[in-house]
């Protein structure tokens, strides 16, 4: 099972109405998604389906004043993911028993932006 199940305690599968509950206002929102923005330098978008349920999650973290999760908090205890020679990394990780997939993305550099996407499968 994911260690990420959830962000901000929205989870995949939730309506967009339990989203803005849990939220409050998106700055940005239409029928196929919603977009927060944070303080901090994170944001997240969730992508609504036809159902109207979350399809996606997507968690960005573009400033050191973001406090990106560690690897760790993403995969689990142990989890580790090698550098690419430029220093950027990503791993994906399927859990078809919880019908999504979670992948980590960290771009390269003092300035590093840290993308974690959650997507249903």
């Amino acid at each position: 099972m994911p260690v990420l199940k959830n962000y901000k305690e929205v989870a995949i599968g939730m309506t967009a109405d339990e989203v803005r509950n849990k939220l409050g206002k998106a700055k940005i929102s239409d029928e196929q998604g919603l977009y927060y923005q944070f303080d901090n330098g994170e944001s997240a978008q969730f992508m609504i389906d036809a159902d109207k349920k979350v399809r996606v999650i997507l968690i960005m973290y573009l400033s050191r004043e973001s406090h990106p999760p560690k690897i760790e908090d993403v995969f689990g205890a142990g989890a580790t993911i090698e550098p690419k020679p430029d220093g950027s990394v990503y791993n994906l990780v399927k859990y078809p028993d919880a019908g999504y997939w979670v992948a980590y993305s960290r771009t390269a550099g003092d300035e590093a932006t840290v993308t974690i996407t959650m997507q249903k499968m």
